[in-house]
């Protein structure tokens, strides 16, 4: 994900992604949700989900599901006076290769320590 992210209201994508889209299990919670563009970040009681809407009309849309207990480190980096985004890297271990999802958050938008918090 590039592209600068700006906090949702996660009860509202709870309730639409339970009933609408049915990609949460039932007992699954947003916790926290975001959204740049037409992609949306979700942080749910049991993983992280990216919702990456394709295509011009967008009618391909890419699911990626990390949970929590695949997420081996991350790191986070705070806003700065020339860099206004703040960033955020899982990093995923599976049998073959070890990955990073890089995630980008509008300064002013986000409060990135939330998210560590939540990761912690």
């Amino acid at each position: 994900l590039g592209s600068d992210q700006r906090e949702l209201d996660p009860t509202e994508l709870d309730t639409e992604f339970h009933t609408n889209t049915k990609i949460l299990l039932d007992d699954e919670k947003v916790m926290m949700a975001f959204k740049a563009g037409r992609d949306v970040s979700l942080f749910t009681n049991r993983r992280v989900m990216i919702i990456d809407v394709q295509g011009l009309v967008g009618c391909k849309i890419e699911y990626t599901s990390i949970p929590y207990r695949s997420i081996h480190a991350y790191s986070v980096e705070s806003a700065g006076m020339w860099d206004r985004d703040s960033e955020l890297n899982l990093y995923t271990r599976n049998r073959w290769h070890l990955a990073k999802v890089d995630m980008d958050f509008r300064s002013g938008k986000t409060d990135i320590m939330q998210i560590q918090k939540l990761l912690t």
